[in-house]
This record gives C-alpha cells, sequence and structure tokens, in this order.
C-alpha cells in the first residue's frame, strides 16, 4: 500500500538475511503461542511450515511466466485494484510525477502466483494481510478462479493498518517500524514508543496489543479519563 516507488533494491547477501531473520521470528511468535496461549494439551498443534517463494521461480524464467501465466491476468482489473485507501493502480500512475515503474505494477502478478503456488502444493485457501493488501488479493483469488475453471475458493483476510494520531501507517515502506527484532528496536525503544503515544490512540493499542479483555480496557480507560 505505497504511494512512492521503492528507491533501492537489496542485495543478495541483504535478502538471505532478511529472510532468516524474518523466519526466526515468525518461529518465535508460534512458539509463544503454543507455550503462552494453546490451553489444549491433549491436542498437539500441528508443525509449522513456512516455503520461501523462491523455490516456485528457480526453474522459470520471465518470458515463461509472462507466456503461460500473463493471459489469466485482465489489465482493465490490474489497473482499477486498490493500492491504498481510495487509490487504484490507474490513479497513482496518472497523478505521480515519475508514474509507476513496472516492477511496482507487476508485483501483484507475484504475489498471485505465490499464492497459487501455496494453494496447488499445501492446499493454503486464506491470505492473510493489513486492509492495504486487499486489492493484491483480490488479483490472487481471480488467478486462482481462473487456473482452476472457477471451481475452488479462495479467501483473503485482511487487519487493520497501524497508524498513528496523524493517520500514517507504522512500516518499515514509510520509515518509521517499530520492529519485534530486538536487533532493530530495543526493548527500551518499545517501551519509550508507547510511553509517548498520544492519548487518541492508547485505547486502540491496548486493544491490539495487550491480551486484556475488552471490560479490563474499558475500566482502565474510565480510570484515566477521570
Amino acid at each position: 500500500g505505497r504511494l512512492h516507488e521503492r528507491k533501492q533494491s537489496l542485495t543478495n547477501e541483504d535478502i538471505v538475511l532478511n529472510t532468516e531473520n524474518i523466519e526466526r521470528l515468525i518461529r518465535l511468535i508460534f512458539q509463544n503461542h503454543e507455550k503462552y496461549f494453546w490451553k489444549d494439551q491433549q491436542k498437539k498443534l500441528l508443525p509449522l511450515t513456512i516455503v520461501n517463494n523462491l523455490s516456485f521461480y528457480e526453474n522459470m524464467n520471465t518470458i515463461t511466466f509472462v507466456s503461460t501465466y500473463g493471459p489469466h491476468f485482465r489489465m482493465n482489473q490490474l489497473l482499477s485494484r486498490k493500492v491504498i485507501n481510495k487509490f487504484s493502480i490507474k490513479t497513482r500512475i496518472e497523478t505521480s510525477h515519475d508514474g509507476l515503474g513496472y516492477n511496482e505494477f507487476s508485483y501483484q502478478l507475484y504475489q498471485a502466483y505465490d499464492w497459487y503456488c501455496l494453494f496447488k502444493q499445501y492446499g493454503c485457501r486464506f491470505q492473510l494481510g493489513g486492509v492495504d493488501q486487499i486489492g493484491n488479493m483480490r488479483t490472487g483469488h481471480d488467478f486462482i478462479s481462473r487456473m482452476t475453471n472457477f471451481e475452488e475458493d479462495s479467501y483473503g483476510v485482511t487487519v487493520p493498518l497501524i497508524t498513528n494520531e496523524s493517520g500514517e501507517k507504522l512500516g518499515k515502506s514509510v520509515g518509521n517500524a517499530l520492529w519485534l527484532d530486538e536487533n532493530l528496536s530495543t526493548p527500551y525503544e518499545c517501551y519509550q514508543h508507547f510511553r509517548n503515544t498520544s492519548d487518541t490512540k492508547v485505547e486502540e493499542y491496548l486493544k491490539i496489543f495487550t491480551f486484556l479483555s475488552l471490560n479490563e480496557i474499558q475500566q482502565l480507560m474510565e480510570i484515566h479519563r477521570v
């Protein structure tokens, strides 16, 4: 969900490092969930499967991808996809001074193909992402439908973006991310961020980042307002 183009590409070394760190954090999240929240000791969670999408493309070149899967993407639909709030790809092309690079435009094609591969190989019917990804999810949903002769269902599940008091998204693409990785955001930096949070965002953040019940949050807010 960006309005401006990425300024630089990552090196292969950066990609490998990021991949390793993301996998480590995802595994930690699932381990913490199982350790602290999974109550059914009689029924163990299934092992976590993490897939690197590099395996989807290592035996395919660009010409093969475009000639094989390109006909299943329709330009009028791609241009109308919302990339953030009310803005469509077409709007961004028309209003941006620099236009839109093909690397940015084609991102939704590869995201759609990733989902199709996960569906085909692992039966993955659901994609979870921020609400700014709804256009890309729709592209993936339509692609899976076309590739299966409209006989299979797939679903996109969105979650609200985390924003500051001015409505700006918190994330790496806008340079204000708060990281789960302690090497990128120290525990003290996380503490300071929430300590300095505007009063207007406290209740929302309590609902997102804590495990307090809604009644407990309501009681805290009533005390806070006194």
